[in-house]
């Protein structure tokens, strides 16, 4: 007998064997005949056991909530795993049950198509699998006593662990498949080099429709009549008002100390994972960058500045000051080009092999594909396994989280059957040393501060109706929350939206004559050399762009603007002016093409393996995105939304 819950199995099997053993007693009867009478009335294939509906049906397969909730929790664990204290801020802002579902779905649809596929998975593949997993080695082997007490903590029997794996292995046979279909010629992968890697120079004449607002005065029968046929973009969202109670739970677990053999049991489980480091540096770095195209005039130059900065921060200067000088890149220069803690394998191996080579303070330059860095030093950490004393404070803090989470499911989990019952908020938020919080009406997709960051508090609330009341778990908090009022969608008489319907009345008329003289001046444009003088006729200053890449969607001095950028990649001739006026916003540009320059054979050549593989990759997964969206389409998905939410 297959089941999902051990406690349900257990006392089925333990009903079954009484019956066998007292097969005629007229007990047995009795309890034989309601169960016939349960089959009949609610159907033989649906059950006593069955009555719980299923969160979703993908092609006859059923997928529980039990289901779910144990993907969120391997969810959790995976990311707390992975980024230790800060895995609830990697999750912050994800709807997870909702994720985890979608990852059910794919698996399920993926494994069927698999099956149909032929593909299958060996015990011997199995059993070579799980030996393999770090979590279940001591010293570089598999060890049993360690894999059980993994799978204990995860609350998986062994055969549900098994089952798990064979179906991922299967899964990833499917992916195999589908991804050794595609591949790249050689030709391929150099044209998309080059128009990844062309470099484009523009100018350009922006039209702005504020130069026109000025002379543009309607009336009041033309706001009206504009009102009368724009209604719709100034509708008002529907809007709710809630009342909730979040159970933190670090509030809750404040008082929970874990016992020594709770803590013993968690360092035993998680030592391999969690608290063996490997070496780590803390280093900061100045960036030269050079683009793949780079000819040996700007290679060197650029080797030659960096070489420069090396010197100053060794005759004393301050690093930091000159990473906020000279580093070109933006995501560290302003903390002082500082890239915290990091480990091998994690940043490109050029710098890591410059950077693990150093003692602390040390500095040097090395070149990767990303340019010439800087490279200093601050500290150095070596590969260590913490022991159990000094684990002990973030086990503690682990254990309190869990234990904080278990409280805070139990209490919302009560907390709901008291409020359906009739208790007020205030009095069951008080019995936990809560508050009850409150908001004024707002639109799903313009929450209050507050709730900004709670996606399924936010979608919860507007799916119930006023004075519902439900349960919502978001980023490891429980929620008690309850719907006060709702305001539907509406469209306002026009003296509540006057002003803003003058507003878009103006700028859409400023914004048609801009687009209007944009046009005339492209009409008196017949080369090139036209575009610089029709501008000044016009007194609209040049604006002219610094070299973009033409996979770049931003063009320096006007923003995101990527027609603009396709719009002069497709000119035949240089220089030459795109033959249409490009809007952006409420603004018009006219756009000529000062230069083109493709990358050089020299940085192909120098970037061609690296690309391929990088080009061949994205490729594969497209092709196994596209494919798993096709078997989406084709399924029968069927979801209950209440139990999802």
């Amino acid at each position: 007998m297959h089941c999902r819950r051990k406690n349900l199995c257990y006392h089925l099997l333990t009903m079954l064997s009484l019956m066998r053993k007292h097969a005629y007693s007229w007990t047995v009867r009795v309890v034989l005949f309601l169960l016939v009478v349960v089959f009949v009335f609610w159907g033989i294939g649906s059950g006593l056991f069955s009555r719980i509906r299923p969160l979703a049906i993908v092609n006859g397969h059923k997928i529980l909530a039990l289901e779910l909730n144990q993907e969120v929790d391997q969810i959790r664990r995976a990311a707390q795993e992975k980024y230790g204290a800060n895995a609830a801020a990697m999750l912050k802002g994800i709807d997870l049950r909702q994720y985890a579902l979608s990852q059910i779905i794919d698996r399920t649809l993926v494994e069927d198509e698999a099956r149909r596929l032929g593909l299958r998975v060996s015990d011997a593949r199995l059993r070579r699998a799980i030996a393999q997993a770090p979590a279940f080695q001591v010293n570089g082997s598999f060890d049993f006593a360690a894999y059980q007490r993994v799978l204990r903590a995860s609350g998986l029997l062994p055969a549900e662990f098994e089952a798990s794996t064979r179906s991922s292995l299967l899964a990833d046979m499917a992916r195999q498949v589908i991804e050794q279909a595609v591949v790249i010629s050689d030709a391929e992968a150099r044209h998309e080099f080059r128009l990844r890697n062309e470099r484009l120079e523009l100018s350009y004449i922006e039209v702005p429709y504020a130069r026109f607002l000025g002379e543009i005065h309607p009336s009041a029968a033309e706001i009206a009549d504009f009102y009368g046929k724009n209604q719709e973009r100034f509708r008002l969202p529907e809007r709710t008002s809630i009342k909730y109670i979040r159970y933190d739970p670090e509030t809750l677990a404040s008082g929970f100390t874990p016992t020594d053999r709770q803590v013993q049991t968690y360092y035993a489980d998680k030592r391999e994972t969690l608290f063996r480091h490997p070496e780590q540096v803390r280093a900061r770095h100045i960036l030269i960058r050079l683009e793949a195209s780079a000819t040996t005039a700007q290679k060197e130059a650029a080797k030659a500045q960096a070489r420069e900065i090396l010197a100053r921060a060794e005759r004393g200067e301050d690093f930091a000051a000159l990473a906020r000088r000279y580093s070109q890149d933006e995501a560290t220069r302003q903390q002082g080009g500082d890239l915290g803690w990091f480990s091998r394998g994690q940043l490109v191996k050029p710098f890591e092999e410059a950077a693990f080579k150093l003692n602390p303070g040390g500095m040097t330059v090395a070149l990767s594909p990303f340019g010439y860095h800087v490279i200093r030093v601050d500290e150095v950490r070596p590969a260590a396994t913490e022991t159990i004393d000094q684990a002990r404070p973030a086990i503690v803090a682990a254990l309190r989280g869990q234990e904080g989470r278990r409280l805070a499911r139990q209490a919302a989990d009560s907390d709901l059957s008291a409020a359906l019952s009739g208790i007020r908020l205030a009095a069951l938020a008080q019995k936990h040393a809560l508050s009850v919080e409150s908001t004024g009406p707002f639109p799903q997709d313009a929450p209050p501060k507050e709730l900004a960051r709670r996606p399924e508090v936010v979608s919860t609330a507007f799916a119930l109706s006023p004075g519902q009341t439900r349960v919502v778990e978001e980023a490891g908090s429980y929620y008690l929350v309850r719907v006060v009022t709702r305001a539907p969608s509406t469209i306002p008489p026009l003296a509540q939206v006057e002003d803003a319907v003058r507003d878009e009345l103006s700028r859409t008329l400023a914004a048609s004559k801009a687009q209007n003289l944009a046009a005339r001046m492209l009409k008196e444009m017949h080369s090139p050399a036209d575009f610089e003088p029709v501008a000044a006729a016009n007194n609209l200053p040049l604006g002219k762009s610094t070299e973009l890449s033409r996979a770049s969607d931003l063009v320096p001095g006007i923003g995101k603007f990527p027609e603009a950028i396709e719009a002069a990649a497709a000119l035949t001739t240089v220089p030459g002016i795109v033959n249409r006026a490009l809007g952006n916003g409420s603004d018009w540009y006219l756009i000529k093409l000062l230069s083109r320059r493709p990358p050089s054979e020299q940085a192909w050549l120098a970037a061609r393996s690296d690309f391929e593989d990088q080009l061949l990759e994205e490729r594969r997964q497209r092709t196994w995105t596209r494919f798993v969206e096709e078997l989406k389409r084709r399924a029968q998905i069927e979801i209950d939304t209440n139990q999802l939410g």
